[in-house]
């Protein structure tokens, strides 16, 4: 069982690291010359970049059908060919995207204790959890991660007439290991190295630096410390009750062939052992729980299954009878077999996109069926037929009549695999589960249901099946008492006596059968008896009264021009009126529906250039703000933390951050996430500090924002300018918000320009130059997970600063540079100077881009913005060489339209050429399609009235009417055919045709809708496709009843039936 289905999309991205370098610099020196070495690659859809500070983010999406490892492999090579990167640039990392590397449990820890006490209990508890075999990784927010400094002093480095390239490989040299290869004797080979000479923080202090003719020590020139990393992002909690507190958010990632339900509840067994040799003094708040949510849909999909099973069985009881309901609903459980057997084989999950196609093809595996019970029934009841001859009729009349309808409805899911990027990997388990499923129940319904039928209503069943039964019967008996008895010690005497009870049943059962009979009196009894014998063997509904008035009413129609003529028309008028509800605007549109949460989350982005210590300080007043909130549990916030509706949670800069409010379960709530969110956008509109974005995530794959638009071109001021255009024309639109663009203003950029003579005075290179820029601004990594013994297990970096605090901008004129001639001031080299520094470079296909996007509210129609905002787009008259494109969720929909489309199209063509196959006739197989547009016709009506948009999901439901509703056509006119070979009239035929066929018509059609019903009602992600075809269903079966017969009558009522051969004569 898994959350989400399997997507496997061939995206393969690069990351590369070049500390301290701008965007501008980092696309230059790194993007660019990776972009080239990966252009080469064959089979590349899309190249896309981002270029930020200190990290470049290449993506490479390949065709569909390329194998992702194999994409990652080719990626790799190509990378590792690029020798031009700078020197201090990091080894670029190369990734396979992996939609299910999200954590599966995200929750925070907080005490009332001391804050110490929690950094130490969080450290061992991240250290538990790592070691568990499904957990892979654990990353944390608000954990003080500790480092080695080495702090030194500018005035003792003029002093000593040191620089920090000395310093920084003296230690390297220390700390580093130094593999020489191997050697070998006559029987042996070693491996030869120089190990680490500095092993604890005492050693690194006694490193010893020559300077000239002297040597100093490490700690004459600098303080070696072990402490907390400078800017440490932290986490807070806040409740109701509860001011905000320091906590620290754990987010757990499984390892890849873990399942998420073990995973998670290996990591709740860890955290609950843990916090009980604490005494529990250490609180636990879950905040996402993906093995919590996965156990909730699977039971509520079982629910829902279980549900579906009864309101089937119960009507085909109703109907038909116990006993072909029984027989029936045996068919649901060797269906799923086959169809489970086929899942493992295509490696398909239990997810819940499975878990609703084996729901929706509930309704449909019991049409085949149906029709068999039906007509094997109706066949019997006549007293013409054995139950052998019955079911011989129903083999010869139906048997081509039930593998066409299956093929149809199998033909309107399969083209459903065309559909390719996160829609097609999102929605592939529906069209193979739905068809395996109705390909089995086909095999099911006339290999095994039908000969078990003929067995059942022959009364003279043969001693071996008895038998057979019977010894069925005692084993099941057995083990329900094996599995429901309590051991203890006299279990075995219980089993025995339980075993000579049986024995004695068998033996006098036929005696209690009678004296019971023998002491029941009364005529009324009798007769109560015969009643309950008539609801076992033939239902409680009759149809008999039904089909004769059915019969009756198309017998007139037929009679009379005028009739089929006003038949016609009002159906024709119906079609046209439900067609118009969509451009009249009553039939929305909307990809995915918004649904009710129990978590919304509120980003904070303060202006670029803002400090860590502003944005702790508004996060924490917009904390104490919400934390007041009714149907709040609790809120937590997190520094430099972001989310993004289509690709999730996401580290970020100083001047973000992340609150997150846990609403308890719907029910025990008074309001919607949907309203709620609604109030909190009204309520920090006008926030002055920045800008506060209400992020609601929907039900279904990742796909983008609602609106995007994308801007290309070289010149990124001409791209702002536009793009702020754009920003104004959303804002002014109703149903937009979270209005953003890609590209935000930054900080300008102090930048040092050098005195190229001066510095060749001086003796000093730009590189130099660049490293005690460096040192004296942020730092240096200069040995990465170094294991220093100090009193901890953990791996701590030896970084080079010069100070454990970040520097002010007023102190950059106190650098002194170390040259040939002694020390100089480093303002004397060079000047500085602020400039214009993007905080991000976007690029795709070689040209850089500027995305604006934005959401949109509970009831605005995306689709309708989007098409509003292309209109705007095309009024922007950009220069030559620049463009913009529609991207997001309006560019996987667009996508997604056209796969259905096409598929629908290609649903078409195989349906009808089966019916031409079938009825060898081009006519027939017209009048058979007739049957789709009025189908779509009722989904319009019953969407308009209630409100329910036209989402993709629906699309599919319309797609799978194709194949569900022009079955009940085919039973129709395959009768037609074979009442006409038997020389009826045509009118009779045609009446007798639809009479016959009104029950198993009616039957098939009630019990898929009766089965969609749960679904449709439980899941808004489904609601479209259930209500689609139930609809269509509903409003195509009772206009096909009256609307074929007369279409078919109109259409041959010159050319076929005896009628014709007696004009001729």
């Amino acid at each position: 069982r898994v959350l989400n289905p399997a997507i496997n999309i061939p995206i393969v991205s690069i990351a590369t690291t070049l500390p301290g370098a701008s965007p501008d610099d980092i696309e230059s020196l790194v993007t660019v010359p990776i972009e080239d070495s990966v252009n080469a690659l064959p089979d590349i859809k899309t190249v896309t970049s981002s270029s930020q500070d200190s990290v470049s983010i290449v993506s490479i999406e390949f065709e569909a059908g390329i194998d992702p490892d194999k994409a990652k492999t080719d990626v790799q090579s190509a990378v590792d060919s690029v020798t031009d990167l700078p020197e201090n640039a990091e080894t670029p990392l190369v990734q396979k995207l992996d939609f299910e590397n999200e954590p599966i449990w995200t929750f925070t820890l907080s005490t009332m204790s001391d804050n110490a006490s929690l950094v130490r209990f969080g450290k061992l508890l991240r250290d538990r959890l790592e070691n568990a075999p499904t957990i892979d990784r654990v990353e944390t927010t608000g954990l003080d991660d500790e480092e080695i400094q080495v702090l030194i002093s500018p005035e003792k480095l003029t002093a000593f007439g040191l620089d920090p390239l000395t310093i920084s490989q003296s230690i390297r040299a220390g700390t580093g290991s130094f593999p020489a290869g191997s050697i070998s004797t006559g029987t042996s080979s070693f491996v030869l190295s120089i190990d680490p000479t500095v092993t604890t923080i005492e050693e690194l202090r006694d490193i010893k630096i020559t300077v000239g003719t002297n040597t100093v020590s490490l700690a004459d020139i600098a303080t070696i410390q072990q402490r907390t990393k400078p800017d440490a992002s932290t986490s807070y909690i806040a409740t109701q009750t509860q001011a905000p507190r320091e906590t620290i958010r754990f987010d757990i990632y499984k390892t890849s062939s873990a399942n998420i339900t073990d995973a998670v509840k290996a990591a709740n067994e860890i955290t609950d052992d843990v916090t009980a040799e604490y005494q529990n003094t250490f609180t636990i708040s879950s905040i996402l729980n993906s093995g919590e949510e996965v156990d909730e849909q699977y039971y509520e999909l079982l629910r829902d299954l279980l549900i579906t099973v009864s309101l089937v069985f119960l009507t085909l009881f109703l109907f038909l009878g116990l006993r072909q309901a029984i027989i029936a609903s045996l068919a649901i459980p060797l269906t799923f077999l086959i169809t489970f057997t086929v899942m493992s084989a295509t490696d398909i999950s239990l997810s819940f996109i499975a878990f609703f196609s084996l729901l929706l093809s509930l309704g449909l595996l019991v049409d085949d069926t149906i029709v068999v019970i039906s007509a094997l029934t109706a066949y019997y009841r006549t007293g013409k037929f054995t139950p052998l001859e019955a079911g011989l009729l129903v083999w010869r009349d139906f048997r081509t009549a039930i593998i066409t309808t299956t093929l149809t409805t199998v033909w309107a899911f399969v083209p459903l695999l065309l559909s390719t990027g996160i829609i097609g990997e999102f929605i592939r388990p529906i069209p193979i589960v739905v068809s395996t499923t109705l390909l089995a129940s086909l095999g099911v319904a006339l290999f095994i249901t039908l000969p078990f039928f003929i067995i059942l209503l022959n009364s003279k069943v043969p001693y071996r099946v008895t038998l057979l039964f019977r010894v069925l019967g005692v084993a099941l008996i057995l083990t329900l008492f094996v599995t429901i008895m309590p051991q203890g010690p006299l279990y075995v005497f219980a089993l025995i006596l339980f075993c000579i009870n049986i024995i004695i049943y068998f033996y006098v059962r036929y005696s209690l059968y009678m004296r019971s009979r023998a002491r029941i009196a009364g005529n009324e009894r009798v007769k109560s008896e015969s009643k309950f014998s008539g609801y076992i063997n033939n239902g409680v509904i009759n149809f008999d009264g039904v089909e004769r008035r059915y019969r009756a009413i198309i017998d007139a129609i037929l009679s009379k021009p005028i009739n089929r003529r006003k038949t016609v028309i009002a159906v024709v008028l119906f079609s046209i009126f439900s067609y118009l509800l969509v451009p009249l605007g009553l039939v929305k549109s909307e990809f995915f529906p918004k649904s009710d949460q129990e978590y919304i989350y509120l980003s904070l982005e303060l202006p670029s250039g803002s400090n860590i210590e502003r944005t702790k300080t508004e996060m924490l007043t917009i904390l104490e703000d919400t934390r007041r909130l009714e149907n709040t549990k609790f809120v937590t916030g997190s520094l430099r933390l972001s989310i993004d509706p289509s690709s999730g949670f996401a580290g970020s800069g100083d001047n973000t951050a992340l609150i997150t409010l846990l609403l308890p379960p719907e029910g025990a709530r008074d309001i919607s996430s949907i309203a709620l969110s609604e109030q909190l956008r009204k309520k920090y509109s006008q926030y002055q500090n920045g800008k506060v974005s209400i992020v609601e995530i929907s039900d279904g794959p990742p796909a983008g924002s609602d609106l995007q638009i994308k801007l290309t071109g070289e010149d990124l001021a001409v791209l702002d300018a536009n793009a702020d255009k754009i920003q104004q024309y959303l804002a002014g639109q109703s149903g937009v918000t979270n209005i953003s663009k890609s590209i935000k203003a930054g900080t300008s950029k102090v930048v040092f320009i050098p005195d190229n003579q001066k510095m060749l005075a001086a003796g000093v290179t730009q590189e130099q130059m660049g490293l005690w820029l460096r040192t004296y601004a942020s730092g240096f990594t200069l040995q990465e997970d170094a294991k220093l013994q100090s009193g901890t297990d953990d791996s701590q970096d030896i970084v080079l600063r010069t100070a454990s605090v970040p520097q002010t901008a007023a102190d950059i004129a106190t650098i002194s540079v170390t040259t040939q001639t002694g020390s100089v001031p480093l303002i004397s080299l060079g000047r500085f100077e602020l400039r214009p520094n993007p905080t991000l470079i976007t690029r795709e296909e070689g040209k850089r881009t500027l995305s604006v996007t934005a959401s949109t509210t509970q009831g605005a129609s995306a689709t309708e913005l989007n098409t509003e905002l292309e209109s705007f787009a095309d009024t922007l008259n950009l220069p030559e060489g620049y463009a913009w494109a529609t991207g997001g969720l309006n560019e996987e929909n667009d996508r997604s339209v056209q796969a259905i489309l096409m598929a629908m199209l290609l649903s078409f063509l195989l349906i009808i050429i089966t019916m031409v196959l079938q009825f060898s006739s081009f006519r027939k197989a017209f009048i058979v399609m007739l049957v789709i547009p009025l189908s779509i016709s009722g989904v319009f009506i019953v969407f308009a009235m209630t409100n329910t948009p036209l989402s993709f999901p629906a699309l599919i439901g319309i797609l799978a009417l194709f194949g569900i509703v022009v079955k009940n056509s085919i039973l129709i006119v395959d009768k037609i055919n074979q009442n006409l070979k038997q020389d009826m009239y045509l009118k009779e035929a045609v009446v007798d045709a639809a009479g016959s066929r009104l029950e198993p018509i009616t039957l098939t059609s009630f019990a898929t809708i009766v089965g969609l019903i749960p679904i449709t009602l439980s899941d808004p992600l489904w609601r479209g496709l259930g209500g689609a075809i139930m609809s269509g269903l509903f409003f195509s079966g009772t206009m096909m009843l009256f609307f074929i017969p007369v279409v078919y009558y109109i259409f041959f009522q010159n050319s076929e039936g005896k009628e014709e051969l007696v004009k001729n004569k």
